[in-house]
């Protein structure tokens, strides 16, 4: 039921918007000050106070230009979304191993 539900996410917003939308849960999760109308800048400093900047404002860079620039990101661009997208989730799994949870 959650992969359904995620995969229309995606379809409704796309894939880098949906990213954009998990990163700001999973910051509000951590204790970011974050509401409906904070922006991208808000994201970005609530990032750097929770200690999670590293490549927040390159991946926020990215969701600003797809979801208001509109332009298509090129193939490398897509590439380096995903990679941050892949670090990210990454550091999350080896901070919940450290942390005991799965």
């Amino acid at each position: 039921m959650i992969f359904i539900l995620s995969l229309l996410r995606i379809r409704r917003y796309g894939f880098i918007t949906a990213e954009y939308l998990k990163f700001r849960r999973g910051l509000k999760q951590k204790g970011a000050r974050l509401n409906a109308s904070s922006t991208p800048s808000d994201v970005i400093r609530e990032a750097s106070r929770l200690g999670i900047a590293e490549n927040a404002s390159e991946f926020v860079r990215f969701y600003e230009m797809a979801r208001f620039g509109g332009k298509e990101l090129t193939a490398g661009e897509k590439e380096k979304y995903r990679s941050i997208i892949h670090s990210r989730r990454c550091r999350v799994a080896r901070s919940r191993k450290k942390a005991g949870r799965r």
